[in-house]
């Protein structure tokens, strides 16, 4: 019954209307049970179709993007306005105590009006960025009107760049809209075949040469390869240029997950015949079968290495979730440990520091075990997703088929931080190598990077249904795999780099950079 579509009725009638009917297609609860049965499975084609032309008409029904703009930006301006209240509060602390010390008095003063002032330049520059976003997002933007709005956000950016410096996080920008500005614009303006030949080509590639949907993309953390695989059962293996450098067939059916060991020379798939094969990375033996992990009749969806890759973790579809020991030259698994989580188990995940699994089941429950312990915490969520960082050991992130994104502390399942994505239906999270940025996917397909307070940094924007993302261990690239077969590597640009481009940009429109120049010719001409 577990392989029986929830929805064969509804797809049934829309085949029969020859895939006019809309009233058939999927919606609210039904879409995202639905999506929740889909995932890590083999589908038709008809499937796909119905599934991804039921995630499109939810689309054309949501708000339009400038409308959920405007609410983060609003979002942006509240926080702005409880900054300039609290320093009008340090106004007032340091006018008090002006009767006990003056000296005192005239520190906190100052430190007051040091603060309401970058309060002050923080909102400007947000609005600044906000004009310059309103003005390219707009479906019907044409050249003109993005050649406008590059160099307001170019002038937002460097003023941003003059509050903050290398050594300040992410998380702690006093503002981020110009950034978001930045990218977008340029995004698209490289989209204009007017401007094909500029300096903006090359920051994403296409990759293509997989039949039906990726199922699972990686990044090798010795940043030598990308690995992607799919629905047509192929492995390939791409270098970070996006050239092929070798594929093969796992002959396990469809791919439901693969992933690269610590050390770089091996990757694992997990496929719908229940196996788990390991492969060989070393340059004589590339793509060379090494061992075959026979696990059950029915479905491995995802496995897992320790950080120490000692371990391998398995889950599927009714069977249990299982550790199992590893050794090399020559490589063999072994038994060590089964967990008592059962039915249809979605994500496994092991902590960065080795001494919890994460599991996420088919309804939505995410359990940390204590592996030394074999005992378990359930969290006070309904996730969709979760993942973890390397260089954030103590927390697991998780998103909300509402948008929700939560930050949570491993040790005592306390949540430490949330905020709202935008995303009116979330597939995916993932955090970056760094652990200081957030990608979220909805299924109106488009990719948006959060820093840890909740503000927007990116949005990639794609045409087909987006599967899977996975961020470069430098953080400097996210690959992205889609239902039509291609992958899409593109560069994860932060705000020199895109302050560079946009002037270089505007160095061949004098018209254009004269407003920028003073700016661009002393920082970014050469």
């Amino acid at each position: 019954m577990e392989k029986l579509p929830p929805y064969s009725e509804a797809i049934k009638a829309w085949l029969n209307s020859n895939c006019e009917d809309k009233s058939y297609l999927l919606q609210g609860k039904n879409l995202r049970s639905a999506l929740v049965w889909a995932a890590g499975k083999s589908l038709r084609n008809q499937d796909f179709q119905f599934l991804t032309t039921s995630q499109k008409l939810v689309l054309d029904a949501q708000t339009e993007t400038l409308e959920l703009t405007k609410i983060e930006t609003q979002k942006a301006q509240a926080e702005v306005v409880k900054a300039q209240q609290k320093a009008k509060r340090w106004i007032k602390i340091g006018s008090t105590i002006f009767g006990i010390s003056l000296i005192l008095s005239i520190g906190f003063s100052l430190l007051a009006h040091q603060r309401f002032k970058l309060a002050q330049s923080s909102r400007e520059i947000e609005q600044t960025g906000t004009d310059a976003l309103l003005l390219a997002i707009k479906k019907s933007a044409t050249n003109q009107a993005l050649l406008e709005a590059l160099p307001k956000a170019i002038s937002a950016g460097q003023r941003l760049k003059s509050l903050v410096n290398n050594n300040t996080p992410l998380a702690e920008y006093p503002a981020t809209r110009p950034i978001l500005a930045l990218q977008m614009i340029l995004d698209k303006l490289d989209e204009q075949e007017q401007f094909k030949d500029s300096v903006l080509q090359k920051r994403k590639i296409i990759l293509q040469g997989h039949q039906g949907a990726v199922t699972s993309v990686k990044f090798s953390r010795n940043q030598k390869f990308l690995a992607s695989a799919g629905v047509d059962g192929k492995v390939i293996i791409w270098n970070l240029s996006g050239k092929k450098i070798t594929e093969w067939q796992t002959e396990q059916k469809s791919v439901n997950s693969i992933i690269f060991h610590p050390d770089g020379k091996y990757l694992a798939t997990a496929g719908s015949n229940g196996t788990v094969k390991i492969w060989s990375l070393l340059e004589k033996t590339l793509g060379k079968k090494l061992y075959v992990l026979e696990i059950s009749q029915t479905e491995v969806n995802s496995i897992s290495f320790s950080v120490d890759g000692k371990y391998l973790a398995t889950a599927g579809i009714n069977i249990p979730v299982q550790i199992w020991n590893l050794s090399s030259s020559p490589i063999t698994i072994s038994s060590n440990e089964i967990l008592n989580d059962n039915g249809l188990i979605r994500s496994v995940r092991f902590s960065p520091n080795g001494n919890f699994l994460a599991t996420l089941d088919g309804k939505s429950t995410i359990r940390l075990w204590n592996i030394s312990e074999n005992k378990f915490k359930t969290l006070d969520v309904e996730a969709i997703s979760m993942n973890f960082s390397i260089n954030k050991p103590q927390t697991l992130l998780t998103a909300r088929s509402n948008g929700v994104v939560e930050l949570w502390q491993i040790y005592t399942g306390r949540l430490v931080n949330d905020f709202q994505s935008l995303h009116l239906d979330t597939k995916l999270v993932n955090f970056s190598p760094d652990g200081e940025l957030i990608a979220t996917v909805g299924i109106d397909s488009i990719v948006r990077l959060w820093n840890l307070s909740g503000r927007q940094i990116s949005q990639f924007e794609f045409s087909e249904n987006v599967i899977d993302i996975a961020f470069s261990s430098d953080g400097k690239k996210i690959a992205v795999a889609d239902s039509n077969g291609q992958l899409w590597l593109r560069s994860v640009e932060d705000l020199d780099q895109l302050l560079s481009k946009g002037c270089r940009f505007l160095a061949e429109r004098p018209n254009y950079f004269m407003r920028v120049g003073e700016f661009c010719q002393s920082e970014y001409s050469n």
